[in-house]
């Protein structure tokens, strides 16, 4: 019978206690209350978060249990040469953590939310239950304007080294968005209008090597369909990859009705970081190869801020691949794929945008 009381009394203690808060949930309200927060506040002041960050990042040796730094780093857009310049050029100045964030921060459109979904995303769930508390902190002392409508972004950045810096300097505004000229809005309205009549969809197709034959064979029957279905490919566009990269990427990923990427064997170990000496050899020689991760994390980041809605991507899977896509932990944002055989029906339905 004391037993019993015992038990009751202990109940009753237990129901007291506050549970811990659900990490899902914070996340989510703390990515709706850092979508439109520069990441370069991070720089500014005591730095005490910037601080946490590296230390639990950089601290990290990448294996088996942990991704690492560079998984970050390639989960925020950075490239692979900036990721190893970060490796080999900058030991003992800061950590390689720091660098990766400092890079991050020099594009316009680098939100504090963006940091959470690349953590979120390499299944580094110990930081963000690490730094979810201080981050909600650091936000509510931030002094911003919380009926800002862009992003509000610092009025100063730290110096980063040239080989960090974007290929091409963007106009950045330290909060409203640039207002263009009326010219400029007038023309753009008319190649839009141009577009429109000229192509009844356009794509944007995104593969690994071992995907090139049958990208060429869908480009060519899109682009005979009328009206035509424009494809982008950036091999096709190297003067401008080159001389503008993720700018250009950016636009064009925005501007295109869908974005399919062809599920080869190759493009899913490549997207997961199982590399061989080949897949090295492939992301010097071929554009579309080389900025598969990017356009992938521009993907995922679509996925989540549509509320994992998938409205844009539509996947195409080699007959000889099907076995190898089904066994794959595919992203959500990928699962929407249809085989090469049903190109047909694929084609009209992009043609219609009704899927």
């Amino acid at each position: 019978m004391e037993l019993r009381r015992t038990n009751v009394e202990v109940d009753k203690l237990k129901d007291k206690i506050a549970r811990p808060p659900n990490l899902d949930t914070a996340v989510i309200k703390l990515q709706q209350k850092t979508r439109n927060i520069h990441i370069g506040f991070i720089f500014d002041g005591n730095q005490q978060l910037l601080q946490l960050i590296c230390l639990l990042l950089s601290s990290t040796p990448a294996g088996k249990l942990y991704k690492g730094w560079q998984d970050f780093g390639s989960e925020l857009g950075l490239t692979r040469e900036q990721l190893l310049c970060i490796e080999y050029n900058f030991k003992g100045l800061q950590d390689p953590t720091y660098y990766v964030l400092l890079t991050f921060a020099q594009l316009s459109e680098s939100t504090i939310d963006k940091l959470l979904i690349a953590c979120r995303d390499i299944k580094r769930f110990d930081v963000i239950n690490r730094i979810i508390g201080p981050l909600d902190v650091f936000i509510d002392k931030l002094s911003v304007d919380p009926h800002c409508q862009g992003i509000q972004r610092p009025k100063t950045l730290p110096r980063v080294p040239l080989v960090l810096k974007p290929l091409i300097s963007e106009n950045i505004c330290s909060t409203n968005p640039p207002i263009k000229k009326l010219s400029s809005l007038n023309s753009t309205s008319q190649k839009k209008k141009v577009n429109e009549r000229s192509y009844g969809s356009i794509v944007m197709l995104t593969f690994t090597k071992d995907g090139e034959d049958i990208s060429r064979n869908i480009c060519q029957i899109f682009r005979k369909q009328n009206p035509k279905i424009g494809v982008l490919i950036l091999q096709e566009q190297e003067k401008f990859v080159y001389s503008r990269v993720e700018e250009f990427i950016d636009d064009c990923f925005k501007q295109v009705n869908y974005i399919i990427p062809i599920l080869t064997t190759g493009y899913i170990n490549h997207i997961n970081n199982l590399t061989n000496n080949h897949d090295e050899e492939n992301l010097v020689s071929n554009l579309d190869h080389k900025y598969v991760k990017y356009l992938y994390s521009l993907m995922r980041f679509e996925y989540c801020k549509n509320n994992c809605h998938n409205d844009r991507i539509r996947c195409i899977v080699p007959n000889e691949n099907l076995l190898d896509v089904i066994k794959a932990d595919l992203h959500p944002c990928l699962q929407a794929w249809f085989k090469y055989s049903d190109i047909d029906p694929f084609t009209k339905n992009i043609l219609l945008k009704k899927f």
